[in-house]
C-alpha cells in the first residue's frame, strides 16, 4: 500500500468517526437530558452493547485504534442509555423511601 493510500485511509476512517460521534450526540443528549428512554428496545441495546464491546476489544487486540474509536463512541452512547434505562430509576426510587 502507497503512503498516498495510507493516507486517503486515514482520511476515510477519520471522517467516520466524525460521523459516528456526530450521530450518537443527539441521543446522548436526549437521554441526559430527559432522563427518559422507555421507548428504546431491551434487546436492541443489548444487542448493540455487546456488539460495540466485541468490536472495541476486537479492534484494540490488533491494535486498530482508528476503527475501535468509533466503536468505543458506540459503547459509550449504549452505556448511557443503560444507565438511565435499568439504573437511575433504581438510584431514584432509592433515593425517594
Amino acid at each position: 500500500m502507497s503512503e498516498q493510500d495510507v493516507l486517503w485511509a486515514k482520511i476515510y476512517i477519520s471522517i467516520a468517526n466524525s460521523i459516528g460521534l456526530i450521530y450518537n450526540i443527539p441521543q446522548m443528549y436526549h437521554t441526559y437530558k430527559t432522563k427518559k428512554v422507555n421507548d428504546i428496545s431491551t434487546l436492541s441495546l443489548i444487542l448493540r452493547l455487546i456488539s460495540s464491546f466485541m468490536w472495541s476489544y476486537y479492534c484494540l487486540y490488533f491494535q486498530l485504534y482508528e476503527i475501535g474509536l468509533s466503536w468505543f463512541i458506540t459503547l459509550l452512547s449504549s452505556l448511557l442509555v443503560f444507565y438511565y434505562k435499568f439504573i437511575y430509576k433504581e438510584v431514584i426510587n432509592i433515593e425517594i423511601v
